[in-house]
């Protein structure tokens, strides 16, 4: 019988124990978040007073607006190093023909291989021709052309 008793006592404190208490104030209770008002939240609160909902959204890899539409000497520069590196000739032998800004999907430019991890995050950069005069490559780029791959396709 003691050893009932013992048991029914472990028991009841231990159900005691893994309830909450019930003196659990209103703020500190779990409860769902109502976001539906976030975006006027940020249009009103916009710094520049933009309207964000009318302006449209950059797609990855798409073309976007910049203030300098061609990349500046020393990124043409950085460029050109990159891939004469990858090409086995001096930027002196390159001539960048075509740049268009892009925004890239991912670290590795959109030109991840099957075994290459690639941080998720939108990369500005450029879409550039280059030729030797007898080969023309297509390149994608960060925006400081430290980082070129060959485009493929």
């Amino acid at each position: 019988m003691m050893k009932q008793f013992i048991i029914i006592v472990a028991l009841l404190a231990l159900v005691a124990s893994c309830t909450p208490a019930s003196d659990q104030s209103e703020s500190q209770t779990s409860r769902p978040v109502d976001y539906s008002n976030a975006r006027e939240t940020i249009e009103t609160n916009s710094p520049t007073g933009n309207d964000l909902a009318n302006e449209p959204a950059n797609d990855p890899g798409e073309s976007r607006p910049m203030a300098n539409e061609t990349p500046s000497a020393a990124q043409k520069q950085a460029i050109l190093s990159a891939i004469a590196t990858q090409q086995n000739l001096s930027p002196d032998q390159l001539e960048l023909t075509a740049a268009e800004a892009k925004d890239w999907p991912d670290a590795c430019l959109g030109l991840a291989g099957p075994d290459e991890m690639c941080a998720q995050m939108l990369i500005p950069g450029w879409a550039v021709t280059v030729t030797d005069g007898s080969q023309t490559w297509q390149y994608r780029t960060d925006l400081d052309g430290e980082q070129a791959k060959l485009d493929a396709k």
